[in-house]
């Protein structure tokens, strides 16, 4: 049975803080080791076009947007919540939020008696991992409700090297109908950590970065050889707001595609969200272009373990 993307919606904090004040912020340890803070936020900025970092105020806060946002697609999509068959969601944070499990309490508050709560703890891609699973365990007449969200308490935890993370809540609904059908799906697991099990050093650890863009690279000309489609029958790639350079120049130059077949409008405004990115992304482009019936989109996203073992996943969609 096809599968569909029926109902998807995210949420932005109010609160932005500038890419300088995160900097200025950071512990003194985190600070040391960068030798020239101003020349670096520069070179940081120009390479990433991040700007403003979106922030929840607390743990509260963001359960309670949460919340609102269940609430909100609930009445919008008009659905039986006994339907609900699982609730896939990505990222920790929604199982710890000021030390409550705001996944297993909306479950409680909203009824969804019928539901059973399935982690995907690949955060950067688990919207793009529950569309695959849910191929494989949607229902006719059912739905699957995949929830994003993050909030990272700490400044310490936002700047990662190559982007800083901002907070949001994003959701996606996925039914047996609806205007997006999702054609086809692929994923990777690539092993890519500097060490073995043994300890023993497997590369260099300054080709890990360069090892995620041009596996990246690859795995997106396979996907496109999967679902039999090029640039010129895709509409739009939609990947995470990571940076800007990063996708413009490296994906585009070793997957050899067109720098502006890359959504890129709202990098500088929020911070990269895992993948509530994705999203915004897809849910901002279609709400900005008209996509006509049978026109195909392309979303992707890289998940990175702190290992910098790399989950690659794309997704195929087609308006209908």
């Amino acid at each position: 049975m096809s599968s569909y993307i029926c109902y998807m919606d995210y949420l932005l904090p109010e609160q932005k803080m500038d890419v300088e004040g995160i900097f200025h912020n950071l512990s003194e340890d985190k600070k040391s080791s960068i030798t020239d803070m101003d020349a670096h936020i520069k070179r940081f900025k120009e390479d990433t076009r991040l700007d403003r970092i979106a922030y929840f105020k607390d743990g509260q806060e963001f359960s309670e947007k949460v919340y609102e946002m269940v609430d909100k697609m609930l009445q919008a999509a008009n659905i039986d919540v006994k339907k609900v068959t699982y609730i896939m969601c990505g990222n920790e944070h929604l199982f710890r939020a000021n030390h409550v499990s705001t996944i297993h309490s909306l479950q409680a508050d909203f009824g969804f008696s019928n539901s059973m709560i399935l982690p995907i703890m690949h955060p950067c891609a688990a919207t793009l991992c529950g569309l695959k699973i849910a191929d494989k365990l949607l229902e006719e007449d059912k739905y699957i409700l995949i929830i994003s969200g993050c909030y990272w308490e700490n400044v310490e935890d936002r700047y990662i090297g190559f982007t800083m993370r901002g907070d949001g809540v994003g959701l996606t609904l996925v039914s047996s109908h609806g205007e997006l059908k999702v054609c086809d799906n692929k994923s990777l697991n690539y092993n890519n950590a500097v060490y073995d099990i043994h300890g023993a050093m497997r590369h260099d650890p300054s080709l890990s970065r360069m090892n995620l863009i041009q596996k990246g690279s690859e795995f997106l000309v396979e996907s496109m050889k999967q679902y039999k489609c090029n640039e010129k029958t895709i509409r739009k790639i939609i990947q995470p707001n990571a940076g800007y350079s990063v996708f413009h120049d490296l994906y585009s130059y070793y997957a050899k595609v067109n720098p502006e077949l890359f959504y890129y409008d709202n990098i500088a405004d929020g911070g990269h969200m895992c993948d509530i990115d994705i999203i915004r992304n897809l849910k901002d482009y279609m709400e900005q272009q008209e996509i006509n019936k049978g026109e195909y989109l392309m979303i992707y996203t890289p998940d990175v373990e702190p290992t910098f073992d790399i989950n690659y996943y794309s997704s195929l969609l087609q308006k209908v």
